[in-house]
């Protein structure tokens, strides 16, 4: 069995260790997030239906809310460095707008500062002497990252969200624990189911359903690291 994820909390987001070792259900984050390689064979990440690969001198860079998955290599597990960064809202909005324009521009050399700093911790966990402000150094290279791939290019226009998708967007904000409902999301909305489905994609680049479990997730990951609830109460949930 792969030993559980480690998540360190840092003050601009977080970094967790996985063990990939199976196929990785497309899912995505509000964050924009750097995936780093750490051990084991070279991964292909998916990532809006291209196949990428994750290897030792790479890294896989992800604007928030691009739909990603994995596909399964042979043989071991590969260890990888999911570094989470939170962005202020609108600089997301642009990020994303960016690359739903042009998804090119994902695997991206590893810089010598980020690769320095994903190393260290690497050895700082080995260790089991791994903290916050570790988290927080890999951030701020990995931030330096996020600047020079232009996430918040100047001068790039989000695309407003329209005002029935923000009701339903804040519907699924404020409850994310609640039960998906795609008719209740739909009434919310006002509109025609398909209107409803089409809308919500062209606003958010995502399906409702991916939209509101990344939110659950994001809520599970916050009661692990933030409080002392069980994981079985977080499960229940």
């Amino acid at each position: 069995m792969a030993p559980d994820p480690h998540i360190l909390v840092g003050r601009y987001g977080r970094v967790a260790v996985l063990e990939l070792g199976s196929d990785i259900v497309e899912h995505a984050h509000p964050q924009a997030q750097g995936l780093i390689k750490i051990d084991g064979p070279d991964r292909t990440i998916l990532v809006a239906g291209r196949r990428h690969v994750l290897r030792n001198e790479t890294m896989v860079l992800l604007r928030p809310w691009i739909p990603h998955g994995g596909l399964a290599s042979v043989g071991a597990s590969t260890r990888v460095l999911a570094v989470n960064l939170d962005l202020p809202y609108e600089r997301a909005r642009r990020g994303r707008a960016r690359a739903q324009r042009s998804p090119d521009g994902v695997c991206h050399c590893m810089e010598p500062n980020l690769r320095e700093a994903a190393d260290y911790v690497k050895q700082r966990l080995a260790r089991g002497e791994a903290t916050a402000g570790d988290a927080d150094e890999l951030l701020r290279c990995f931030s330096m990252t996020c600047a020079s791939a232009e996430f918040a290019e100047v001068g790039t226009q989000a695309p407003r969200i329209d005002f029935r998708i923000r009701r339903v967007i804040d519907h699924i904000r404020t409850a994310p624990t609640d039960a998906q409902n795609v008719d209740v999301w739909v009434k919310i909305s006002g509109l025609s189911r398909p209107h409803f489905f089409h809308l919500f994609r062209q606003c958010t680049g995502v399906t409702p359903r991916l939209y509101a479990n990344s939110l659950r997730l994001e809520y599970a990951i916050d009661r692990l690291s933030n409080s002392s609830m069980p994981i079985h109460s977080v499960a229940e949930s």
